[in-house]
């Protein structure tokens, strides 16, 4: 909820940012239109020898104008409340030199869509209001004065209302203006995020043709690899038949035998990577199989890292092998150990979560299992990150580690149809989150 409201906001805040952009080129363009048309205008007035007073109102606000529109450059709503004022006391002031009425009523309603052109909808009222007041104050310097066309009394009502319907129609304008802007921001949003989606499903394509490649590599070499340690292993046997028990040559013997079973436990690990390993058919009990882990993850972990575990008291069921839970948990509590040497929190956590539609790419929507791993470890950088389930990938010291505790982890969560991914900051800790699906049923 906290990320969609913080979506909504930036999307208003740059729906406003853009609307301000579209007041201000405005308020520019009208600052210019405006000071030539009463540059031009001043002429043929002052042939037709018109009054004095009244020529000189355009011409004052030719260089007022041409400021406005420089103004807009840098300081756009102070240039466009100035632009509305000036264009409302110029109206004003045309029918006060002369105390004509004239047409001033009917250019200072038209001149609302000056208000919605550059001003925000709080604006466009306020200008409502003041061309109102424009109006009455037309009538009142002109209600004594013999007029040549129209009269004060219904040039006021006809001023009145024309402003009262031009505000209405000027606030719908702007509302819609607002509302067209805010559909734009929402459509490249959308294909943004359709785009970044694209990419997130590239790469996981890619990762995935990546590992599936590795893991017929690993396979094939594990299965050679297992010929070689039978033969071995047969050797050792015979050998130990063959020598005393005083024999110094049994405690080498003793030697090569643990290392060659280590080799078998590699090549094990080589194979779940592979996905060579048994397909579990049966659904099972997730809270019983991971609260067998409770007493299993301390003697893992050591006395220095402090284990806090949380399950839910409803867990789907999920079609699993019990043992590929424990090693997937297992392989992900021993690497946040060895991210946190000086010592630390491990919380594990398993609850119900249902997905809606498209929440998470490339998985159905429904009840699922989350497991949440999380460490108060030295974290990772992005780099690390980019290679993190890769095969042999490992940022320990030379013989501190195979580099296929994350990967194998990748491949049996893969194997049930499930996800996994990682979240990291350095100095930050890690956050590993595995979703498997609700068995069927």
């Amino acid at each position: 909820m906290v990320g969609g409201m913080d979506a909504s906001g930036a999307a208003r805040a740059l729906v406003d940012e853009l609307d301000r952009h579209r007041r201000a080129r405005n308020t520019r363009s009208l600052g210019i239109g405006f000071a030539a048309i009463n540059g031009v205008i001043a002429v043929p007035m002052f042939a037709t020898g018109i009054d004095a007073r009244v020529i000189v109102v355009p011409v004052v606000a030719v260089p007022v104008f041409a400021a406005c529109s420089w103004l807009a450059q840098k300081h756009s709503d102070a240039a466009a409340v100035l632009l509305n004022a000036i264009l409302a006391i110029m109206l004003f002031a045309g029918v006060a030199a002369n105390r004509q009425i004239g047409p001033g009523p009917a250019f200072m309603g038209f001149s609302l869509f000056v208000a919605a052109a550059t001003l925000p909808v709080r604006g466009v009222i306020a200008m409502g209001g003041v061309g109102a007041l424009a109006v009455t104050g037309m009538w009142w310097v002109a209600r004594d004065v013999p007029q040549l066309v129209i009269q004060p009394g219904a040039a006021l009502t006809y001023g009145v209302a024309l402003s009262t319907v031009t505000t209405i129609l000027s606030v719908v304008q702007a509302l819609n203006t607002r509302r067209a802007l805010a559909q734009v921001v929402e459509r490249e949003q959308r294909a943004q995020i359709a785009e970044a989606r694209a990419r997130e499903i590239a790469a996981q394509l890619q990762q995935a043709q990546k590992m599936d490649a590795l893991g017929r590599m690993a396979a094939s070499v594990a299965h050679d690899f297992n010929n070689f340690l039978a033969v071995i292993l047969g050797a050792i046997w015979m050998a130990n038949r063959e020598l005393p028990e005083s024999s110094k040559g049994r405690a080498a013997l003793g030697d090569a035998k643990q290392a060659t079973d280590s080799s078998v436990a590699l090549t094990k690990r080589l194979l779940a990577f592979a996905r060579k390993s048994a397909v579990a058919s049966e659904a099972i009990d997730a809270r019983a199989a991971l609260s067998g882990l409770v007493d299993l993850l301390p003697r893992a972990l050591g006395p220095d890292v402090r284990l806090d575990v949380k399950l839910d008291d409803r867990l789907p069921r999920i079609v699993a092998e019990p043992a590929q839970l424990e090693q997937v948990i297992l392989n992900l509590a021993v690497n946040a150990r060895d991210a946190m040497p000086d010592g630390g929190t491990l919380s594990v956590r398993a609850r119900t979560r249902e997905l809606a539609e498209g929440e998470e790419i490339d998985r159905a929507p429904g009840e699922w299992l989350e497991l949440v791993v999380s460490d108060t470890g030295s974290g990772m950088t992005e780099e690390v990150m980019a290679h993190l389930f890769e095969p042999f990938f490992t940022t320990k010291a030379a013989g501190a580690g195979t580099g296929l505790g994350l990967s194998t982890c990748y491949a049996i969560v893969r194997q049930l149809g499930g996800g996994i991914r990682a979240t990291s900051k350095p100095g930050a800790g890690t956050t590993f989150t595995v979703l498997l699906p609700r068995a069927a049923g």
